[in-house]
This record gives structure tokens, sequence and C-alpha cells, in this order.
């Protein structure tokens, strides 16, 4: 008896049954995370199910079409230095891990503990790409359930846009001591030094990011209750 919580689940052969019955037989007993999803044969390998975004999976119509609490976290590959060169192998599983870094994702590896002694070199190799890639982070599958779950709790609530100013409230189901926030900033905008951001009347640092060619003001901050947001353009002397 270990008194800790089983969070996550990966079949054996990657096998689940019908198309959402094995997401229910999930969430009846208490996993949170699953990471099932993926490939089982051979030479069959990739982004298959259209992402590297972990997801909350869809039931059927029987079922009200309602949302899943079970966190799927999707697999690219398995054991892939099998029959082929090292060389080839680092060149798919690099890809992988990169496309996943360009778009903020998840890349999920799978290397069995019984032939480490055989595959060591190719997952020595992963790792250190994995390494070499800015903000790039190896989590636990309980690490990026937490992450996910207490992003989507984060809501934006009662927003106020006039000439100068965009004010929100923002909240989240659990206390924060940091969180992200991202602001699209409108079509023809440019942020300046002139840019004030405050967070419960206190101002944050902020700048700017651009995603998918789109530029957003981001700033950091904890989150406890309710608490207002206000972007400001200053009146300049």
């Amino acid at each position: 008896e270990t008194d800790v919580a089983l969070v996550s689940n990966k079949n054996h052969y990657l096998r689940w049954e019908q198309w959402t019955e094995f997401y229910r037989w999930c969430e009846r007993n208490g996993i949170q995370v699953d990471q099932t999803k993926g490939p089982s044969k051979v030479h069959n390998f990739g982004f298959l199910y259209g992402s590297s975004h972990p997801y909350f999976p869809i039931d059927d119509w029987e079922h009200q079409n309602r949302f899943l609490d079970v966190l799927e976290i999707t697999l690219q590959d398995q054991e892939m230095w099998r029959s082929w060169p090292d060389r080839e192998v680092l060149a798919v599983l690099n890809n992988f891990t990169y496309q996943a870094y360009k778009h903020y994702g998840v890349v999920h590896h799978l290397f069995h503990p019984a032939h480490i002694h055989r595959a060591y070199r190719v997952l020595n190799a992963t790792v250190q790409f994995i390494r070499s890639l800015p903000g790039m982070r190896t989590w636990t599958s309980k690490q990026i359930n937490d992450w996910e779950r207490s992003r989507r709790g984060v809501a934006f609530e009662h927003l106020n846009l006039s000439e100068r100013r965009l004010r929100f409230y923002i909240s989240s189901v659990e206390d924060l001591d940091e969180a992200t926030i991202m602001i699209l900033v409108p079509k023809g905008f440019r942020p300046e030094s002139g840019w004030s951001i405050k967070v419960n009347n206190s101002e944050v640092e902020w700048k700017t990011i651009k995603i998918y060619g789109f530029e957003f003001i981001r700033f950091t901050t904890g989150i406890k209750g309710v608490m207002p947001v206000e972007v400001q353009l200053k009146t300049r002397d």
C-alpha cells in the first residue's frame, strides 16, 4: 500500500474497446488521464489522431455527447529502434519532437524499460534533442493532467472595451501561483511602452509574443479568487 492514487493508464498493445466505452471505463475507475491512443502496428506512427495537444474526448449520442472526464495524451511512436538504423530513427523521432514543440503540444515517445539496454543510444540522443529546445520540458502524465485541468479552470468575465482601455476579470477554480495570460492585440494596434497592465490594481510586467502570425500581450500573475485586470494606454505628458 503506497496511498498514492492511480491517475494515468496506458493499455497493453494500445488496445481500446469501441469508440468511447473504454473512456467510460477509465472514468468509472477514477483514472483521470489515458495514453492509449497511438500506433499499435509496425510502421504505423506519427500524429494519427490529428494533434499533439491533450484533449477531453466527447461521448457518443446515446450519452448526450458529453465531454468525458478523462484527458487523452496521444502517442506518436513506440520502439522505433527495431530494424531501423539509429540515424534514420533519430531523424523521425526528432521531427516528431520538433513538430509538437512548434505547435506548443506534447510529444509522446514510448520506450519499454525491458528494452532499454538495446535502445539506450536512441533514447539518450532523443533526450538530448529535447533538452536542446528552449522551454521544452519533460513532464509526467500527472503533471500534464494537473496543468491542463488547471488551465481549463481559468475564466475571463465581464469584458469591457473602450477606446483606450480594456477591463475584465479573471478567476480560477483553484488558486494558482503562476498563470500566464495572453491577450490578442487587435489588428492595427502596436503595443508600446506607454501601455500599462494592472492586476488587482498593481502594475505587472508584460511582453509581446507572436503565435501563428497573431500578436499577443503576455503577462504572468497569481490568481486567487476573482481579480480585475486593466490594460490601459497611458496619456503621454
